[in-house]
Formats: C-alpha cells, sequence, structure tokens
C-alpha cells in the first residue's frame, strides 16, 4: 500500500502500538499490558503484535486505555518512552544513514527544513488521515496537524517522536513542548521557535496532571508544542 493510500485508509505505522505494548512490558509487567489492551478492545494483540500498517483507531484506543488503566504521571512515561523508541525504530531502519549523516553535517536550519520535509512527506505513519503542514523561520518552525486522529492533551507520544528525531539529527540540545491541540478531528500544533523564546516550565511539567471524564478520549483537550534547536 502506498503512503497515499494509506493515508486515505486511516492507517497508521505499527510502531504506534508495538512501542507502547513493549514499554508496557518492560515498566509494568506483562499483566498490566494485557489490562490496558483489553480495556483498549485489543484483546491479546500485544501477544501477537503487528508488523504491518495499522488503523489509526487502533493505536488511538491503546493510548487512550493507557491514559485510563494507569496514573496520569505514569501514562506519560509510557507514553513519552514509547514515542522515543518509535523515533528511535525509525532512524534505525527508516532513515538511510547517507541522509542522517548529511543532516547531521548542515547547519540546524538547513538540516531542520530538510527532515521536516521528509516528516512531512511520511506524516500517516504516525498522523494516519491527518494533514501536515509546515512553516520555518531562521531558528524555529511550525507544524501543524489537522484532523490528527492520535491527538490527546499532553500530546507526549509526539512529543517524544519529533524531539528524538531533532535531537538526534538536527541539533542536540532540541526541545519539543507543547504548546496547543484542539484534539482528534481537529487541529494538533506543533511551534519550533526562536531559541530566544521562553518556555513555561509549569505549563510543561507533568507532575500535576490529572486525567478524567472526557478527557480520556481520542483528541480532548488543548495541545500546543514549541521545539527549539539552538543557532
Amino acid at each position: 500500500m502506498s503512503a497515499a493510500a494509506a493515508n486515505r485508509a486511516g492507517m497508521v505505522g505499527p510502531n504506534a502500538v508495538i512501542q507502547v505494548a513493549h514499554v508496557l512490558t518492560a515498566m509494568e509487567g506483562e499483566a498490566l499490558t494485557a489490562r490496558v489492551f483489553r480495556t483498549a478492545g485489543l484483546g491479546d494483540l500485544y501477544l501477537h503484535l503487528p508488523r504491518q500498517m495499522v488503523p489509526q483507531e487502533t493505536a488511538a484506543r491503546l493510548h487512550q486505555a493507557v491514559r485510563i488503566e494507569l496514573p496520569a504521571t505514569l501514562a506519560v512515561q509510557v507514553a513519552k518512552e514509547a514515542g522515543s523508541r518509535t523515533a528511535d525504530y525509525l532512524l534505525t531502519y527508516r532513515i538511510p544513514r547517507p541522509v542522517q549523516w548529511l543532516l547531521r553535517l548542515l547547519p540546524a536550519g538547513p538540516s531542520a527544513r530538510l527532515l521536516l520535509k521528509a516528516i512531512a512527506a511520511n506524516a500517516w505513519t504516525f498522523a494516519g488521515t491527518g494533514r501536515l503542514s509546515w512553516t520555518s523561520s531562521r531558528h524555529g518552525a511550525v507544524i501543524e496537524i489537522k484532523d490528527n486522529p492520535l491527538a490527546m492533551h499532553p500530546c507526549t507520544w509526539h512529543v517524544a517522536v519529533f524531539e528524538t528525531l531533532f535531537s538526534r539529527l538536527v541539533a542536540r540540545q532540541a526541545e519539543v513542548h507543547e504548546t496547543a491541540c484542539t484534539g482528534a478531528r481537529s487541529n494538533c500544533a506543533l511551534t519550533v521557535p526562536s531559541k530566544h523564546q521562553q518556555f513555561d516550565h509549569n505549563q510543561r511539567s507533568g507532575a500535576q496532571l490529572r486525567f478524567h471524564g472526557n478527557e480520556t478520549r481520542s483528541g480532548d483537550g488543548l495541545c500546543r508544542f514549541e521545539v527549539w534547536w539552538g543557532q
């Protein structure tokens, strides 16, 4: 299936499921992993993890179930580690070594713009039917995902995927922070600001997070992201 066909069919890459399962098992054991998958309505899929593309609804239900079954702070930790591992997979198997070498060799600005083009070209792998666009400035960029089926506040998984890619390929000090998200079937915006822009450390702390009621559904809440890659 081509990328365009996968986008139209509402498919995402299997790592949106695989890495969540691996992290859950490593951090909390198989019993809790099984409970999360059952809550997501996915049965024993954790025992037979997909190797091909999966419906975006499958990934969204799993990410939601993590929030339902785990304390908020732990759910954020699982999403962060799963996102980082997803990016690691892309670096190992999907982004050719010569391309990675070139991105690291270039100044941060040109490197980031090339990476953004590659991300946009493969957005279906993490955004399904969502529509990604981006604009850049000298030290930053804005990435917008409209109708993002995996958007949920906080969008920790997306943050970790992007931050790992930018920090490994563009600048080691690159950071991604949520700044806005109006949820699934709506808009999810990621901002890559100037290095001089200040971050609100209270807003980006997950220590006081609470998930309840409608907040466990995909796309609820307002998510915003900032990425800083330095000079």
